[in-house]
């Protein structure tokens, strides 16, 4: 059996723990203030991991990073944990051997054959002080998580569309975190087939996520999209985050439960990334909680979609988006000037519209091509804040380039 990492003299002030696995040995770095330590190695086949310990001195450690593969190796090293780290603060754990996928996109088979953590954590380990955790979903996740509920920051990432975790139990074992205010669930994207198949929900159960106020979900599948939010409360939620979203067939469902003044009565930021040609269309008529809206990586959005907020609508006139102060559009090529001025004149020009509608108070464009003067001169007239800016990743482009030509 090999012997346990050797711990230096002053390991008293170790404030940074970093353990990394691969092709089956375990990488220990040890940090003193964010400078590099002591480097360990041990084998880590299953006959030397049984029975090792991690004799970690804990009283200033304050972040752990561990990434390693899904099976065994990072249940032996959660669960031998010892002890109370009073200073812990941030836990990082990282799954890498899943995101192999062979040619034909099926998940290697030894790599299945590997028993998931699906255990709890050692019960031993405590951390009072643990308010950010990091950790990759599998189907024990939710059990894992109930040890950890003084977290206050949660980051939840999926390493492939194939990870399945029962959005019931997970909403269940949330909704007993008294201090969780930023919650991130990140997925490996939608699958293509999950358009085509039946949804399928479990009988309604609500829960209250009653002390969020941030929630990011980002290319999770259909299922645990609408079950998460339509299942749930979010009394004091104020910010929601929804990133690769093809599926706008669902989508409405979602934001007509969360327009509901009782189910997230402070709720008014909401950020769409990376839109599916049609979702902008399908959710708009469910915004009226809206007043900040963010539209980043919008390759879809289009004149004709956007126009939907200069006018009224129907018989009974009906605003889309009736209290938006602040609207913020990136990468949408395809709208263009003129359905901006549309958009303000519509909102803010027009004093009859006033009554029904708020002006807009900020403006922010990020589009690759440059504004005529006398359209700067308009938009500034009309609106309080605005902003027309290349984007980042274009004025990047552009810098390369004259370098180059230099």
């Amino acid at each position: 059996m090999s012997s346990p990492p050797r711990i230096p003299v002053n390991a008293l002030d170790v404030e940074k723990y970093v353990f990394l696995e691969r092709d089956m040995i375990l990488i220990f770095w040890l940090y003193l203030s964010h400078r590099r330590l002591e480097k360990q190695l041990i084998t880590a086949s299953p006959t030397r991991l049984h029975g090792t310990s991690l004799p970690l001195m804990q009283r200033r450690l304050r972040t752990m990073e561990v990434e390693a593969s899904c099976g065994y190796v990072v249940g032996w090293l959660m669960a031998n944990l010892p002890g109370q780290a009073d200073s812990l603060a941030q836990l990082v754990v990282r799954c890498h051997d899943l995101d192999r996928v062979n040619a034909m996109g099926h998940i290697d088979a030894n790599i299945v054959a590997r028993p998931m953590v699906s255990a709890p954590w050692n019960s031993g380990f405590t951390a009072p002080n643990l308010h950010k955790v990091t950790t990759f979903a599998h189907p024990g996740l939710p059990v894992t998580l109930a040890s950890y509920n003084n977290v206050r920051s949660l980051t939840i990432n999926f390493p492939n569309e194939l990870v399945f975790v029962d959005p019931s139990h997970l909403l269940c074992v949330l909704a007993l975190f008294p201090d969780l205010t930023h919650l991130h669930i990140d997925g490996a994207g939608a699958p293509a087939y999950d358009l085509q198949l039946p949804l399928i929900l479990a009988p309604h159960r609500s829960f209250s996520l009653r002390s969020l106020e941030q929630l990011t979900l980002r290319g999770i599948y259909r299922e645990l999209l609408i079950h998460f939010i339509t299942h749930a409360r979010f009394p004091v939620l104020v910010r929601l985050e929804l990133s690769h979203l093809p599926h706008f067939h669902a989508l409405p469902r979602v934001f007509a439960y969360l327009d509901q003044s009782a189910v997230a009565p402070r709720l008014q930021t909401l950020c769409l990334r990376q839109l599916g040609p049609g979702v902008f269309l399908a959710v708009l008529p469910h915004l009226t909680f809206c007043r900040h809206l963010l539209l980043r990586e919008a390759s879809a959005l289009d004149s004709t979609q956007m126009g939907m907020l200069n006018a009224p609508h129907g018989l009974t006139g009906t605003w889309f988006c009736p209290k938006l102060a602040v609207l913020e559009v990136a990468e949408a090529p395809l709208v263009t000037v003129e359905t901006w001025r549309s958009v303000v004149r519509g909102r803010n020009e027009l004093p009859a519209n006033r009554e029904h509608v708020k002006p807009l108070q900020v403006l922010t464009v990020f589009h690759e091509s440059r504004l005529r003067a006398m359209d700067v001169a308009y938009f500034s007239a009309q609106v309080p804040v605005f902003n027309w800016t290349i984007p980042r990743r274009e004025q990047e482009s552009r810098l390369s380039a004259t370098l180059v030509a230099q």
